[in-house]
């Protein structure tokens, strides 16, 4: 009679009831081939269903009530009796007593479907809380088809499906109860578009759903997701939603951006990047145009000198072809360690041609723009940056040194260092730079003081234009110190270098008036009006022409008409040439006559 069949029969039954029964194990002795044994099964009401089934070509039996099993397979199930997962070894010890299958050979665990797949060398199966590790070497892969299940619910409608799965490789793996896979040491995944990298890495194993919903890095993670570069202490990322969520002090790097914030959401798909909380950026200024918007006049130090855009604010969100930032935003342009441009808003957008292209640059909610010695302020900016032009509007003002403005809209052109103020147009500057004349009171040959020279002019106009060397105005009136004027055009022209206008010309309904404290004016009335400032003989000499048809100037006690007027206003004397008509205490046939002796014009 052939004992050997007998023996295996006895041989499973027995170990069979030792896991049924938790009964104490004899020891056995003798191979058995076609080894099958069930090591546990479910709790009421699903007490027929086994929780896993171990086979194998063949069992030795050892001491202390442990098999080697040669071929093993582990297989493990669901409760409606559907096969969940497999483990495969060439060689396994199963400890009756502790309920466990271990080796320190090399192993494979795939899912029912196979396309979940983990390979390692060195492994541990406890039954009684369904846990496995795996502590060396660990390589898995994940099929595509476990991505592309996505939900229906939760994935955007052109959101493509993955044409290739992940692969993620660690020192050791966990996997427990709750199905939860958890990989340490080393860890890395690699997938399309993406690359993970940390020291500990959780996935939820897709057996029921047959779906791997997320992975979750944490601890020194470092991520690579299409074009983004990202760290932090945690990242998660989520199958069904195609996002990359990166936590805990995370910082990020696209070519020359860089920046970080609390929290990190990172769509690949959709190429939508967001970052919340306490959220900066670094980018080379060129990068988006903006050194036309916050740039500063290039000197040779700041040329050659790294020039950067460095924002901050509560949260930003960057798309392909635009970019918001919100709450409380502040920019600053640096070249080396000199700010050459400041801007704080409420809300800021960024539109762009291509994808690096900026396109028009929108600031709004409390706007202040700072560059040197000159500022904006506004409720709306709109910079263009095929124009080169700033539009501020909602009660836009500007400074710049001691001369300020404001008007209904304000226009500016970087690329002609020109501004435009439109509507309710408003001039404020030192009255001297208006002439040097028109602000002293002292004798014609004393220079005046600096306190002698304060105050100011203020010029209120329909519009004007404003650039380094000029003033132009429509429908103007000029309230100054010692003049009052007014003319339907009006041009300044100041030195290239700044300081005391020298030449003014009024043109069009032309009227001023000159007054001293005494209260003795001059009154002018005419159709055009010059004035100019130069220097004779290493002396600064103003002159006022007006001409008209006729033109007029009166004093205190004299009228003339005349076409033409010529005042010396550092002297008082004014020169009457060709037919004019004079009234008063000027002697008749007179060629000139001398202003009162007040000189209210010095």
């Amino acid at each position: 009679m052939n004992q050997r069949p007998i023996a295996s029969i006895i041989l499973s039954l027995a170990l069979l009831a030792s896991f049924q029964a938790d009964a104490a194990q004899e020891t056995l002795v003798g191979k058995v081939s076609n080894f099958k044994v069930v090591p546990g099964y479910f709790d009421p009401p699903h007490e027929t269903q086994m929780k896993s089934q171990l086979v194998g070509a063949e069992a030795q039996p050892q001491a202390g009530g442990k098999v080697v099993v040669k071929e093993a397979r582990l297989l493990t199930f669901k409760e409606t009796g559907e096969r969940e997962m497999q483990i495969e070894a060439p060689e396994c010890i199963y400890d009756q007593g502790l309920r466990t299958v271990s080796s320190p050979g090399p192993l494979r665990v795939q899912t029912a479907d196979g396309k979940f797949r983990i390979e390692g060398v060195g492994f541990r199966w406890q039954q009684t809380n369904t846990s496995l590790l795996i502590s060396n070497r660990v390589h898995t892969w994940v099929h595509p088809d476990v991505l592309k299940e996505r939900s229906a619910s939760l994935a955007p409608a052109n959101m493509p499906t993955m044409d290739e799965g992940i692969e993620i490789t660690s020192d050791t793996f966990e996997f427990t109860q709750s199905r939860l896979g958890t990989y340490r040491g080393n860890m890395n995944v690699k997938g399309p578009k993406l690359a993970i990298s940390g020291d500990r890495l959780e996935i939820e194993v897709p057996l029921a759903e047959r779906q791997l919903q997320t992975v979750t890095a944490k601890e020194n993670v470092v991520i690579d997701y299409a074009d983004l570069h990202g760290k932090g202490g945690k990242a998660v990322y989520s199958t069904t939603t195609g996002l990359m969520e990166l936590t805990e002090d995370p910082t990020w790097r696209a070519g020359e951006r860089e920046g970080g914030g609390d929290h990190i959401t990172m769509d690949a798909t959709n190429r939508v990047f967001r970052v919340d909380g306490k959220a900066h950026m670094k980018l080379p200024s060129g990068a988006l145009g903006t050194s036309g918007l916050l740039g500063a006049v290039e000197t040779n130090a700041l040329a050659a000198s790294p020039s950067s855009l460095e924002v901050s604010c509560g949260n930003y969100e960057i798309r392909t072809n635009q970019a918001v930032f919100s709450d409380a935003v502040r920019a600053i342009n640096r070249a080396g360690e000199e700010d050459r441009g400041k801007l704080s808003c409420g809300m800021l957008y960024l539109a762009f041609m291509g994808t690096n292209n900026l396109q028009s640059m929108t600031a709004e909610k409390d706007v202040s723009i700072e560059q040197a010695d000159r500022g904006f302020k506004a409720s709306k900016a709109v910079f263009t940056a095929s124009t080169a032009e700033l539009e501020l509007t909602g009660d836009p003002s500007w400074y710049a040194g001691d001369r300020s403005g404001k008007g209904d809209v304000i226009r500016v052109n970087r690329q002609r260092d020109e501004m435009l103020v439109l509507q309710n147009a408003y001039l404020r500057l030192p009255a001297q730079q208006l002439g040097q004349a028109f602000s002293r009171k002292t004798d014609a040959d004393k220079p005046a003081s600096p306190s002698e020279l304060a105050g100011f002019a203020e010029v209120f106009s329909q519009e004007y234009i404003l650039t380094l060397t000029n003033a132009s105005f429509s429908g103007v009136r000029i309230e100054h110190p010692q003049v009052r004027w007014a003319s339907e055009t009006m041009q300044i022209d100041f030195p290239p270098g700044g300081g005391r206008a020298d030449r003014l010309l009024a043109q069009n309904d032309v009227t001023f008036q000159f007054s001293d404290e005494g209260g003795q004016t001059v009154r002018g009335t005419g159709d055009k009006a010059v004035y100019r400032s130069f220097l004779l003989d290493g002396k600064t000499n103003e002159t006022l022409y007006l001409t008209g048809r006729p033109a007029r100037l009166q004093t205190t006690n004299t009228m003339g008409e005349n076409s033409i007027f010529v005042v010396d206003l550092l002297t008082g004397k004014v020169g009457v040439p060709g037919r004019y008509r004079l009234k008063g205490d000027a002697p008749p046939g007179a060629e000139k006559f001398e202003l009162p002796k007040t000189r209210f014009l010095k």
